[in-house]
């Protein structure tokens, strides 16, 4: 809600196989993913993405130590993490970091 307040368009999705079902190729500015969530992690449900759409912006979100250690394996992916908990002025500004490099 924070983002939409802050003048974005944000679609959600709790669910990875909703997010697949649902994802618009070529149409986000940045794609926020968790890295734990049931079913399937952030980590392969990026690479679902990337095998949709190529030019993807992702940074990942997690609350575990885990995640650092997983998104090692994600070649272009290093240093897209962000840890919660995460004020909403911080997120703020990493997706404006992010979508206006």
């Amino acid at each position: 809600m924070s983002l939409e307040d802050a003048g974005f368009k944000v679609d959600t999705f709790n669910d990875p196989a909703n997010t697949l079902k649902n994802f618009k190729p070529n149409f986000y500015d940045l794609i926020i993913l968790d890295i734990v969530m049931p079913d399937m992690d952030g980590i392969k449900l990026y690479y679902k993405l990337k095998n949709v759409e190529l030019d993807l912006n992702v940074c990942f979100l997690t609350a575990s130590e885990k995640g650092r250690d997983d998104l090692s394996e994600v070649e272009d992916c290093k240093n897209l993490i962000l840890y919660k908990p995460i004020s909403i002025l911080d997120l703020l500004n990493e997706v404006n970091k992010r979508i206006y490099r």
